[in-house]
């Protein structure tokens, strides 16, 4: 009883931020992932809809567009928000790869002892779920 008057509260005050700060990307995820939490998954949809509307390269609130999605029945747009998701991670990880690599080009003598470099991947991508 008392963790529902906890998530009460940070739902409160998620709200609160959003009603100064419409976009604020942090308290729209976690408001959001508050509702799964407690199955309400219409509202978690509206709430992750406008994250993706303020930040549509953000692969997590994308992935749990697609979460919230499955809980409502949505299931072929579930699986669009995942593909969104799951683009964004590549472009992610394309990106920084590049950026890992010219970091690494101009800290060595050159491109050639890049060769045997293995590629990197984004240290918190969301994790994708085997539905």
């Amino acid at each position: 009883m008392k963790l529902l008057h906890l998530d009460d509260q940070a739902m409160a005050m998620y709200r609160t931020v959003l009603d100064h700060e419409s976009c604020h990307l942090d308290a729209l995820n976690r408001l959001g992932i508050l509702y799964l939490s407690h199955q309400e998954y219409g509202k978690a949809v509206h709430t992750f809809r406008q994250a993706v509307k303020c930040a549509p390269s953000s692969a997590y609130a994308w992935f749990y567009l697609g979460e919230s999605m499955t809980g409502s029945g949505l299931v072929e747009e579930a699986h669009a928000a995942w593909k969104e998701s799951l683009e964004r991670v590549i472009i992610q990880n394309s990106q920084e790869k590049e950026l890992f690599n010219l970091m690494r080009e101009r800290a060595v003598s050159g491109p050639a002892l890049l060769s045997h470099v293995s590629p990197v991947k984004p240290v918190n991508s969301p994790q994708v779920s085997s539905r």
